[in-house]
This record gives C-alpha cells, sequence and structure tokens, in this order.
C-alpha cells in the first residue's frame, strides 16, 4: 500500500513537472510571439511614417518656391518655413530627411568631370595614362584605338566579351570597372549620381564638388564655400572671378535626391529616391 501511494506520488509528481514544463514552454513561445509581433509593429509604423513624411516632402518641394540652396514652402506647421536643398538633415518626428538637388551632385552624363572627381592617382603616372587613353576610346564614337587606349581587340583578347561602349557617356557608376587601366585606381563614390537632369547648381554643391565641377583650387574652393555661408552674391561674384569653367548652365532644377530614415524605438527603415518634377517621373529608387 505504501508503494502504491509513493508511485502514485510519484506519477502526480511527474504530471505536474511535465505541465510546468509546457506551461513554461507555452509562455516562451508567447513571449517570442509578443517580441516578433511587436516587432512587426514597429516595421509597419516606421515604413507608414516614412511613406507620409515621403509624402509631405513631395508636396512642399512642388508647393514651394526656389531661393538659392533652400526652398521657402507656405507653412511652418511640419517643417519651418523652409526646406534645405543642399542634404543638410532635417529632424522630423521620427525620421532624418536629407533632400538634394541633384544639380550639386557630379552626374556620370559628364564623363571629364565625373572620372577628375572619382579618380585619385598622380596624372604623370603610367597608370593614369593608359586609363585616359582607354577611357576616351570608351567615350569616342570610333573604333580607332589610341596609343595607351583599348578597343574591342584589347577586350576580346584578354578574354572580355564586350567591346568598348563608343557612346560620349558613362552610363552607370561600376562601367568604369570594365575600362582598361581601371582596376588599381582609388575611388570616390560620394556626392555620385547619374540623372537625366543636367542643370549646376554651385549653392547647393559641397566643396569637393565645387572645386571638380569649376575647376578650382582647393584653397579657393574653401573661400568660396566661406563666402556662401556669408552672402549669396558674394559668392556668385566670387566664383565667376575664380572659375576657368564659363560654360556651364547655372540654374535651380526640378531633380532632387531625396533621402528619408526613419527609426521607431529599435527598428529603422531607409528609402532613397531621384525624382524628376518637372516630369513627374522617379529616375530611381533605393
Amino acid at each position: 500500500m505504501k508503494y502504491r501511494k509513493a508511485f502514485s506520488l510519484s506519477i502526480t509528481l511527474w504530471i505536474s513537472a511535465a505541465l510546468m514544463g509546457g506551461a513554461i514552454y507555452f509562455l516562451k513561445i508567447s513571449k517570442e510571439n509578443i517580441k516578433i509581433t511587436s516587432q512587426l509593429n514597429e516595421k509597419l509604423d516606421a515604413k507608414l511614417e516614412m511613406l507620409s513624411t515621403l509624402s509631405l516632402v513631395h508636396h512642399y518641394l512642388i508647393q514651394g518656391k526656389f531661393h538659392y540652396n533652400y526652398i521657402l514652402i507656405p507653412s511652418q506647421k511640419y517643417f519651418g518655413n523652409k526646406l534645405p536643398i543642399d542634404s543638410t538633415p532635417i529632424k522630423y518626428k521620427h525620421s532624418t530627411i536629407h533632400i538634394q538637388d541633384t544639380g550639386g551632385l557630379i552626374n556620370t552624363m559628364y564623363p571629364i568631370d565625373y572620372i577628375s572627381y572619382i579618380v585619385k592617382i598622380d596624372t604623370s603616372h603610367k597608370q593614369f595614362i593608359i586609363f585616359r587613353d582607354s577611357l576616351l576610346d570608351w567615350l569616342d564614337t570610333n573604333s580607332f584605338k589610341r596609343l595607351n587606349g583599348a578597343e574591342k581587340y584589347y577586350y576580346t583578347s584578354v578574354g572580355c566579351n564586350y567591346s568598348a561602349r563608343n557612346q560620349n557617356f558613362i552610363y552607370f557608376y561600376d562601367e568604369l570597372y570594365n575600362i582598361r587601366g581601371f582596376e588599381n585606381i582609388d575611388l570616390n563614390k560620394t556626392n555620385i549620381i547619374h540623372s537625366v537632369s543636367t542643370n549646376f547648381n554651385p549653392y547647393v554643391m559641397s566643396e569637393s564638388v565645387l572645386q571638380t565641377v569649376f575647376k578650382l583650387k582647393p584653397n579657393i574652393a574653401h573661400k568660396l564655400i566661406l563666402d556662401r555661408k556669408k552672402d549669396v552674391k558674394l559668392f556668385s561674384s566670387s566664383l565667376y572671378t575664380y572659375s576657368t569653367s564659363k560654360d556651364y548652365n547655372i540654374f535651380f532644377g526640378n531633380t532632387f535626391k531625396i533621402t528619408i530614415t526613419t527609426t521607431i524605438n529599435h527598428t529603422t527603415t531607409s528609402y532613397t529616391e531621384i525624382i524628376n518634377l518637372s516630369k513627374n517621373i522617379i529616375e530611381y529608387i533605393e
């Protein structure tokens, strides 16, 4: 009788332990489910806020008036009375917004500016001479090879299944990796864009872009940036005085690179687009 009671007690204890273990397991699953649900809600909230913010930015870019490096907007309810268009960060709710007039970036549609900006190499070096001639062969519209350049015969001889583009533009950034002599060149990818909009807006250019586009000495570019912070009219006259490039059409564009990063608790969502407002098209999304 004693053994039966002990056996019954052990069975009862075993069942209780099993039930408790099951309860702990399901509690753990419930906590995981709650955590996953919470993360999904945060992700959804971040996405919705980002889209709402993007809609506001579009609205004010269309409604506002250009004023050098910012856009005057009719309402102060959300962003104050102006939107900077030189990539100055704007804080709104849980979001950080960067708006950049693409006229202040290096456009791949202008290959010479593009190459001057991204390539950092001693121009007297043989490697640069090979790359320079190969680049010119890549961009010209004929099949004649320069002394240190490369056309179809060179690329096929080294096992490449392509020839030089033979069109006067670089279509996308990584295209340069296909060109002879480019393999070991140091690159600067900042401020690069590919856009059909080809305006130039020096009021929103960084110091390095300003130096490249207008072919300025580093100390002059730095001085101009300081002038721009003090007085845009002084900047305009100084730029014309110092620049060796007088053939650019300088005007405010209708194409913008917009980046919005929204963070809610531990969840972050980010979105980048290039939007052409005059044609009402989005050229690029990331």
